[in-house]
């Protein structure tokens, strides 16, 4: 028999697993048709940072290794870069997780500006491995499609916040 605590702990979870197969959908269907010269946003970044303000670090990692490494599967990616660069990406956004504030900061413009930094530096580790060093400058590279991955990703962070998706509709 399942008591409250256990409820709202299995409700939980499998509403984050919701959000992420609702975001894979998204991601794997409608993105493609947004893409501004081949970039899209990356809208896991959003989610992983989401959770990482959320959650206590201990899973914000564990479930940002699983999204990537999910994505690393279903996708035509190198198996790992995205499950690595995710995983950093959480440990980034965990240092502005606070414990008491986390409504605060997901329904604040802070969130818009964490998304941004994070996408900053996931993308420099996720690129770093895209490159061959005797094809271009990894500094070109970076700005061309790392850069403006994270200003579109950003961008959709913002109109999320205008909206405030990630915390007035959807209860953890």
């Amino acid at each position: 028999m399942l008591t409250n605590f256990t409820f709202k702990f299995y409700k939980k979870y499998i509403n984050y697993i919701l959000v992420f197969l609702g975001i894979l959908f998204v991601h794997s269907t409608i993105l493609d048709f947004i893409a501004i010269q081949e970039i899209t946003p990356d809208l896991f970044i959003i989610l992983v940072v989401w959770i990482a303000l959320k959650e206590e670090t201990v899973f914000s990692l564990i479930a940002a290794f699983a999204v990537g490494l999910f994505f690393d599967l279903v996708s035509a990616d190198i198996i790992g870069t995205n499950a690595l660069s995710k995983t950093v990406a959480a440990f980034t956004a965990s240092f502005f997780y606070k414990e008491t504030e986390t409504h605060k900061i997901t329904k604040n413009y802070r969130f818009i500006l964490i998304v941004a930094l994070v996408a900053f530096v996931h993308n420099l580790i996720y690129y770093f491995f895209y490159i061959k060093t005797s094809e271009q400058n990894f500094m070109i590279f970076y700005l061309k499609y790392g850069v403006a991955s994270a200003v579109y990703t950003t961008f959709f962070a913002a109109l999320l916040f205008l909206f405030q998706i990630p915390s007035n509709r959807i209860k953890m």
